[in-house]
């Protein structure tokens, strides 16, 4: 009985151990996943299944979704969707490959072109019944080969190629036409044109919309494709009025463009991305906050579908959906899946997709400031700050402590991650990942002196800097691997650092070191004991550096003995902000250029530069963008001569004061608003123009411009007026009545497509040294009175197009002309126009 009860207790205990070990592993078990959190994931990709992406199966695709926060407690989803493109290889193919080699590819962009280029060559000569013709252009073209299959010859002409000169869209054309004139068109061959820009016509324009014109009417079976690289997100009217398809490149695309552009793509049957938000931590308030170029999309209880029709294989688009965290969540540090999951269906051909993925991003909302001390040899120091944890968008500040070690001065704590978003020098916004803020030191340096000890400087002054330079300052980095610059106050990098002297006095004093980033760019530190003394020289300082995103402590670089500031930050094309608040500008000569091709800038303000002394504003602005606003009502132009292309390309400045310029020394306006597309109003009535020789293209694409005041303009010795009111889309009337054009060679294409004026009266125009009027009102459909009554054609050699698409048709446009032989030539000069255009109304004026 006795050893019954014990075994009894004994499996009574055995059971009770097992049961506590049970709840013991269940309560693990409940507090692993009630305290855990999974760990932030930035990005998922989606594959298709059937069509294997990894592989570069045609039409397979990936999409990429990654998320982001956009602010305190709200972020975007973007969805990237990449396809493999899948062509009909029915016919052989012939391509002219246009490429443009004008200064502005120099560097890396016509290097990755070079590269694409031959890569192409070799891919579609693969088959020798294809062929190949090459044409390169800058201020002149060369017709560098016919059509041939002979891909060594073209490769050696490829990787000898040179960037120069400007840019001639029209003389490439012709030698378009040139290859043209002797080729047959065969029934089994497609020719294809690859038209490769990065850069606006500003050589022989824009004749090249003619030529393309012609060309098409001549050849109707070629395709002109054109490539805009490095140009921005949109397409660009120039690239557009000279290309039947238009394609936007990056130095990261091009080479999909270029094999894209010269194929003919698959379209995708249907193609549908359904997302479903992850409702316990996300809303989306509406349709407005999802986003896209292509496709139509809907939103239905936070479920986001985007439709895209007629999604071409090989093509690139994207969606952004914007998504609020709970409010619940807001002061709750953690992590946060973004969806719940995807569907995606699609068709292409004869193979069906159909997904579904739980895969998604995960956002967190804390990360941790890191102190490093960055201590020098030999000291040590107990009062670093401890790191701490802080919600990314929210305003963080700097500590003010200050460590001491002996021999040395702390210069204060600069924060490392070149992505964070400085407030003020005390206060940063926290980023969406950790910061890491370094203390930086300064060795003293003592000297003797009869009254004491003092403090000693070594002063000293940079290098002049060259765009041409290949490498920054003579040092082993290339210009375009730069991706931020730091100016310090200090010049002694940490130790077993690698620096350059890059003073012109080799003392020491101005120092050069850097870090090299993740992605293979640098971030480059140049100090000098007080501040930076800048050359006298420093043309191009900054040019060429088409990865730099920042460039910190400007105001440390004294620019009081500079003379030459052109193309001082030229061709900076990632380069977001620039505080120039500092800059000493009394001595500057020359700005030409100073901000050219500055894409992503978008407001300056200029309003302490002194210009007294400037003569050169050409280019100054040029192809800058994204520029909408800009101050510059302190301009002195007193001095200036030239003012060349000075706002050319701005497309998204509305208004712009310059009532304080003087031009009175100007020579040369051709291009000054040119491209200025979203301009709505310009005030020039303090313009002097006595001076000025060229209008060429003044103010050509100034679409937004439904009037335009220029009745003070002295014309008395401008020679070039072709293109000067071209694609004044809204300009509703012009007075033209103040000018004198007894100088002037050149009309082509002064008022094509001014498609909103109605009357148009140059019965003042002296033309008797006009000897070119080529499309000089085509386009303008609504002009029904123009009056050329002081019209003199004796010198005029062409006349072509000149008035094609007026409405001049029977109860139409009337234009006067001055006698019966000036009607003769109007007559003779419309016999290629539709046969329903009735000429009886080119009258004789009283």
């Amino acid at each position: 009985m006795e050893s019954i009860i014990n075994n009894y207790k004994k499996n009574k205990l055995l059971f009770n151990s097992i049961l506590l070990l049970m709840l013991i592993a269940y309560l693990l078990t409940f507090i692993i996943k009630t305290f855990s959190s999974p760990e932030p994931i930035k990005s998922v990709e989606i594959y298709s299944n059937n069509l294997n992406y990894q592989n570069n199966e045609p039409g397979s695709w990936k999409i990429t979704k990654s998320a982001e926060w956009t602010d305190y407690g709200k972020a975007r989803i973007t969805i990237d969707l990449e396809t493999v493109l899948s062509s009909q290889a029915t016919t052989y193919k012939d391509i002219i490959m246009v490429l443009d080699i004008s200064g502005s590819m120099f560097g890396e962009k016509i290097n990755k072109v070079k590269n694409d280029s031959i890569e192409l060559i070799n891919s579609v000569l693969s088959d020798t019944n294809n062929k190949i013709a090459l044409v390169t252009f800058e201020t002149n073209s060369t017709l560098v080969s016919t059509l041939t299959n002979d891909k060594n010859s073209l490769i050696d002409s490829i990787t000898n190629l040179n960037d120069l000169g400007n840019t001639n869209y029209y003389d490439a054309l012709k030698n378009v036409e040139t290859i043209l004139e002797n080729y047959t068109k065969e029934n089994n061959r497609e020719c294809i044109v690859l038209f490769l820009t990065d850069g606006y016509p500003n050589t022989n324009t824009p004749n090249e919309v003619g030529e393309y014109n012609f060309l098409k009417s001549t050849y109707p079976y070629v395709t002109f494709n054109g490539i805009q690289y490095e140009m921005g997100n949109a397409i660009l009217e120039p690239i557009a009025k000279i290309s039947d398809k238009q394609y936007i490149a990056s130095m990261d695309t091009l080479n999909n463009i270029l094999f894209e552009a010269s194929l003919n793509p698959i379209k995708y049957d249907s193609f549908v991305f359904t997302d479903y938000i992850n409702t316990e931590f996300f809303n989306v308030a509406s349709i407005k906050d999802i986003y896209s170029k292509v496709g139509e999309y809907s939103l239905n209880n936070n479920k986001v579908t985007w439709h895209i029709d007629n999604l071409r294989s090989g093509a690139k688009c994207s969606l952004t959906i914007e998504v609020t965290l709970k409010e619940e969540y807001l002061n709750i540090g953690g992590t946060y899946p973004t969806n719940s999951k995807e569907e995606v269906t699609s068709k292409i051909e004869n193979t069906n997709e159909n997904i579904t993925s739980n895969l998604t991003p995960i956002l967190a909302n804390n990360y941790i400031v890191i102190y490093d001390g960055n201590l020098p040899p030999d000291c040590s120091i107990n009062n670093i700050p401890t790191d701490k944890t802080e919600k990314v968008f929210t305003n963080v500040k700097i500590s003010d402590t200050k460590p001491i070690c002996p021999g040395y001065t702390f210069a204060g704590w600069r924060i490392v991650n070149e992505e964070v978003n400085k407030i003020n020098d005390d206060y940063f916004i926290m980023p969406e990942s950790n910061v890491t803020i370094r203390g930086m030191w300064s060795k003293l340096s003592i000297n003797k002196s009869m009254d004491g000890t003092i403090r000693e400087r070594i002063v000293g002054t940079l290098m002049p800097e060259t765009l041409y330079n290949e490498k920054v300052f003579n040092t082993n980095i290339d210009r375009d691997k730069v991706k931020s610059i730091t100016l310090l106050n200090y010049n002694n990098p940490s130790a077993n650092i690698e620096y350059y002297d890059i003073s012109v006095e080799q003392n020491s004093s101005v120092l050069l070191w850097y870090n090299e980033t993740n992605d293979g760019l640098y971030d480059i530190y140049i100090g000098a004991d007080g501040g930076i003394i800048a050359n006298e020289n420093s043309s191009y300082l900054f040019g060429g550096m088409g990865n730099l995103v920042t460039i910190n402590n400007l105001n440390l670089l004294d620019t009081s003995n500079v003379t030459d500031m052109s193309g001082m930050f030229a061709f900076c094309t990632n380069l977001t902000n620039i505080d120039l608040s500092n800059f000493n500008t009394s001595k500057v000569t020359n700005m030409y250029g100073l901000f050219a091709f500055c894409e992503k800038i978008t407001s300056l303000n200029l309003s302490g530069f002194n210009t007294d002394n400037v003569t050169k504003m050409d280019s100054m602005f040029t192809s800058c963008s994204s520029l909408t606003t800009l101050d510059l009502s302190n301009f002195n132009t007193n001095k200036v001569t030239d003012m060349n292309a000075m706002f050319n390309g701005c497309s998204n400045l509305i208004s712009l004061n310059l009532t304080s310029f003087n031009t009175s020394n100007v020579t040369s306006m051709s291009t000054m608003f040119m491209g200025c597309s979203k301009l709505e109003e310009l005030n020039l009535s303090n313009f002097n123009t006595s001076n000025v020789a060229t209008m060429f293209g003044m103010f050509s694409g100034c679409e937004s411009l439904a009037s335009l005041n220029i009745s003070s303009f002295n014309t008395s010795n401008v020679t070039d007026m072709s293109s000067m009111f071209g694609s004044c889309r809204n300009l509703t009337t012009i007075n033209v009545s103040s000018f004198n054009t007894s100088n002037v060679e050149t009309m082509v294409y002064m008022f094509e497509g001014c498609q909103k004026m109605t009357t148009l009266d140059l019965s003042n125009f002296n033309t008797s040294n006009v000897t070119n009027m080529l499309s000089m009102f085509e386009g303008c459909i609504n002009l029904i009175e123009l009056n050329i009554n002081g019209f003199d054609f004796t010198n005029v050699t062409n006349k072509k197009a000149m008035f094609d698409s007026m409405p001049t048709r029977a109860a139409g446009a009337i234009i006067k002309v001055k006698d019966s032989d000036a009607q003769s030539t109007v007559l003779n000069s419309v016999t290629e126009c539709p046969s329903d255009w009735d000429t009886t109304n080119v009258i004789i004026a009283e």
